[in-house]
């Protein structure tokens, strides 16, 4: 979810060690499923009134049009910066996150969660979301023009965060 009042290093796009370095899940050129913060709340107010939804649920995202590399691309064009990337493949993040699992269960913490590769597969983006069922039920359309989403999205957060 990007837009006004967000922060443009968003942890859905990649993560953020330091505001100078992003590691990028996988190569970073799979299309992510972002949407704006005003479609998102158009949604919910449209599912207020709605009938015939309750226990449902939906995928909210424009149709893919960004790539992780695109989007740290339009970052630094935008702030004037150069941000170092470092590439991560799922299984480098998978070991690191064994790692953690396994210190927390010498420390014999109860909440100890085995880590899933699945997890870490889903944070390349590698799904296309499908909001086709929020568009039927709910009457929503997020925007889905690439420039639109990228200076909505990505500009406005920027211009906020830099200024």
């Amino acid at each position: 979810v990007l837009g006004h009042g967000g922060s443009p290093y968003h942890w859905g796009v990649v993560a953020w060690p330091y505001n100078s370095v992003c590691r990028i899940w996988g190569g970073g050129n799979n299309k992510l499923p972002i949407v704006l913060v005003d479609d998102v709340a158009d949604a919910m107010v449209r599912a207020i009134d709605a009938p015939g939804i309750e226990g449902e649920s939906y995928n909210l995202a424009s149709l893919p049009c960004i790539t992780a590399n695109e989007y740290i691309d339009e970052f630094e064009q935008r702030a004037g910066i150069h941000l170092k990337r470092v590439l991560t493949s799922n299984w480098r993040y998978y070991i690191g996150e064994m790692a953690k699992w396994a210190i927390k269960r010498i420390g014999r913490d109860p909440n100890a969660a085995f880590p899933s590769y699945a997890d870490m597969q889903c944070r390349s983006f590698a799904s296309v979301f499908d909001s086709s069922k929020a568009q039927h039920q709910l009457g929503w359309q997020p925007v889905s023009d690439r420039e639109t989403l990228i200076r909505e999205g990505l500009h406005v957060p920027i211009d906020e965060y830099f200024k």
